[in-house]
């Protein structure tokens, strides 16, 4: 991207990468550090040690930590948005304490339990609880808080990677380097920037709001891989393939006998070839039968008293097997519209910066949950990952790596999930040494003893390539030189932050900052001084040459979309209309409580219904800037149909029970269903529903009744003190009425 232009505000700031290069620089000088950071302990709150332990994992995986100790409260943190991220913000807080330079004995995260506690009640109370869902927990929650729309799609057919090779024999864009400056350029070709402006102008205006085509946040960019799974058609041959993405892999521990049976599967498809049968090999097949029940009988003896332990790479290869279906689970072939035997195989096709493994060593029964105490041998270093990757995946480059550390992990002491006792064990990024976290208690322990304890979780993290850490160190030189005559490019703060805390930062992308035209989002929907930062021209240009960029940063200038700052500027506004109809709906039905009036329908049928799950998607919608609106009403699950006699033709509908729901009033249930349509319409009463006919009778009899209190109470007079409400105000909510009084009242 080399110049992104914004005609109605300035973004980016230009100390943005001085503050960034600074916090990272300051992260790793440890000269002055005589006791290593990050070994403050946490206390236990009352059984909460399955937190704390997640929580000491997650403070060593440098990717993850090093963006809240640095970059998240100067980044993301205003006056406007503090409220929305209770979490997020408590646990930055709570990592910096830890890895201050105070380095104080220990901390308690009670700020961080509260909020957490607050939107996930299942951790709330002094039961213990499993330190791999607080963990998915945990996650989601950062995830909601930090989550960042992405509106553009970069289609398939035109992605364009640029490599140096490319780049260096693209003359054009080698013109655009020279030339190009943050401001507007006078040597840019006119014709690309009216084309590009008439982009984001022209074209047929939508409606509703801008379409978020997905989220990603931190969390996403840290955790998430993507696996492939394939299932082929033994008949037909076809293979059908999705994609879904992951946070962590679930690993089941396999017995020995389950490896063997791997084994044999594994060696019985290899020998699925026409033997030749020569003398050699009768002679060869002879032998094997002979030898055979030998080498069975002392595979058993070994395996089952001498070699219990099972290895991580065991696991893998247990949970990558293909998978023969056949019998009961046939699979259902689109090609030859019938069940078929099939085998469904799984691969990675993106790895992530930090791999979660979970390792399933408890199984649940109805009552009671035990555990696997299988002894799971793990590597510290080096664990690779290739053997496991998609044939389409490209390892050609030097900068593609895929092995892994071992940064962090979880164990788990007692012989139950609701009981025992969860420790971290993680290595320091300072001093590279290992450490036991128990709570308060930090102690430090040498490598072979780590290889001795009953991982839960495992946490490993990418290492760089040698030729990933050369041209690393060879950016960020670049970036250190610095000069004002230089010009200046603005890339994504997010590509940067990769750049300094991943193993790789992958390609240059703009999908952050693009609208679904393909022109930059409007600054009333995003602020772009929050996600540029300007590097110099060189810099960008080795960028492109080392690391590529997609296709959404192939226009070399932006102009902010009309289109959709017409459309969110309609949406933010039908957010306010709403929320102040509901707001003047609630004030009127307390001023008129205040004089006594019965002109509510309050006063004369039960509350309305309405579903729980809707309820909050449309608060969510009025109270939240990039929320959507939720579809129609619906309430049918609010009912259940019954027999109110003997006679099956006069059933009945009641409210079901236990079913979770919102009551309002009628007046706000007439004001969302003439905006969202659907129903039905559900009073809260023990009775039976009414019909539509009686509902129908009741309310012609009610709406005369409003009519005769409105109209004496508007013939009094009123003194001084008396409070004056307005007819139009009266009248707000009543048979449909909607639109807000000038004057509500004086």
């Amino acid at each position: 991207m080399a110049d992104v232009r914004n005609n109605n505000a300035d973004v980016g700031t230009s100390n943005d990468l001085d503050f960034l290069l600074a916090s990272y620089e300051d992260d790793g000088d440890d000269e002055r550090i005589v006791l290593p950071r990050g070994l403050t302990g946490l206390c236990n709150l009352g059984n909460t040690c399955y937190m704390n332990a997640a929580l000491q994992a997650l403070s060593n995986c440098p990717p993850f930590c090093n963006f809240f100790r640095s970059s998240f409260e100067n980044l993301y943190v205003n006056e406007t948005n503090r409220t929305r991220l209770p979490v997020a913000i408590s646990l930055s807080e709570l990592i910096r304490a830890m890895w201050s330079d105070e380095h104080k004995h220990f901390v308690g995260p009670n700020v961080l339990l509260t909020k957490i506690r607050t939107q996930c009640p299942q951790f709330r109370g002094y039961n213990q609880q499993d330190s791999q869902e607080f963990i998915r927990c945990f996650l989601d929650l950062l995830h909601n808080e930090l989550k960042r729309p992405i509106y553009y799609k970069c289609e398939q057919d035109s992605v364009e990677s640029r490599s140096s090779s490319e780049a260096s024999e693209d003359s054009n864009m080698e013109e655009v380097f020279e030339t190009a400056d943050s401001g507007c350029s006078s040597d840019m070709d006119e014709t690309s920037q009216s084309d590009n402006k008439s982009a984001a102008e022209g074209g047929s205006e939508p409606q509703g709001m801008p379409k978020v085509l997905s989220f990603t946040s931190l969390v996403e960019d840290v955790f998430n891989g993507e696996l492939e799974s394939s299932v082929k058609c033994l008949s037909c041959q076809t293979v059908s393939r999705t994609t879904e993405k992951f946070q962590d892999l679930s690993l089941s521990i396999p017995s020995i006998e389950d490896l063997e049976r791997l084994q044999e599967s594994s060696t019985k498809e290899n020998s699925e070839v026409p033997w030749d049968i020569s003398m050699g090999s009768m002679v060869s097949m002879l032998t094997w039968l002979a030898i055979s029940p030998i080498q069975g009988m002392f595979s058993y003896v070994y395996n089952n008293f001498f070699s219990s332990a099972i290895s991580l790479d065991d696991c893998l290869k247990s949970f990558f097997s293909p998978d023969h279906l056949r019998g009961d689970d046939m699979y259902s072939c689109e090609k030859c519209a019938k069940l078929r035997n099939g085998v469904k195989t799984c691969r990675i096709t993106k790895l992530p910066e930090i791999l979660c493994i979970h390792l399933k060593r408890f199984r649940h029964d109805y009552v009671y949950s035990t555990k696997v105490s299988t002894s799971v041998t793990f590597p510290i270093c080096d664990l690779d990952l290739s053997e496991f990757l998609c044939e389409n995946v490209d390892l050609s480059s030097d900068l593609t790596p895929t092995e892994y550390d071992l940064c962090a992990f979880v164990t788990h002491r007692g012989g139950g999930s609701d009981y025992g006792h969860y420790l971290a064990y993680c290595r320091n990024e300072t001093d590279n040494n290992w450490y036991e976290f128990d709570d308060s208690t930090v102690t430090r322990i040498d490598a072979a003893e780590v290889l001795n304890k009953q991982a839960y979780v495992l946490f490993y993290q990418k290492r760089a390539t040698a030729k990933g850490e050369e041209v690393r160190e060879q950016l960020m030189d670049i970036l250190r030189e610095r000069s004002e005559d230089q010009p200046e490019f603005k890339i994504p703060i997010q590509w940067i932050c990769k750049f300094l805390y991943f193993s790789s930062p992958g390609t240059l992308t703009n999908l952050d900052l693009l609208c679904p035209h393909g022109a930059l989002i409007p600054s009333s929907m995003k602020r772009h001084d929050l996600d540029l930062v300007s590097v110099p021209q060189r810099a960008w240009k080795f960028i492109n040459e080392n690391y590529g960029s997609d296709q959404s940063t192939v226009n070399n200038n932006l102009w902010e979309c009309r289109h959709c700052a017409a459309q969110w500027e309609r949406a933010q506004a039908r957010k306010s209309r709403e929320f102040r109809i509901m707001r003047l709906l609630e004030e009127r039905s307390r001023m008129i409580g205040e004089v006594g009036l019965e002109i509510l329908y309050d006063d004369y049928l039960p509350p309305n219904l309405i579903s729980a799950s809707w309820w909050r998607s449309w608060v969510d919608f009025v109270t939240t800037a990039h929320a959507e609106p939720p579809g129609p009403i619906d309430n049918k699950n609010l009912l259940v149909k019954v027999n109110h006699s003997d006679d099956e033709n006069a059933s009945v509908f009641v409210i079901r029970r236990g079913i979770k729901f919102e009551s309002i009033s009628r007046e706000l249930w007439l004001y969302l269903v003439k905006i969202y349509e659907g129903g039905p319409e559900v009073f809260r009463t023990t009775n039976p529903q009414l019909s539509q006919e009686k509902l129908e009778e009741l309310l012609d009899s009610i709406h005369e009744k409003i009519n005769a209190n409105i109209e004496e109470f508007m013939s009094q007079e009123k003194t001084d003190t008396d409070t004056r409400i307005s007819s139009e105000f009266l009248r707000m909510g009543f048979m449909g009425q909607f639109e807000p009084p000038t004057h509500a009242s004086s």
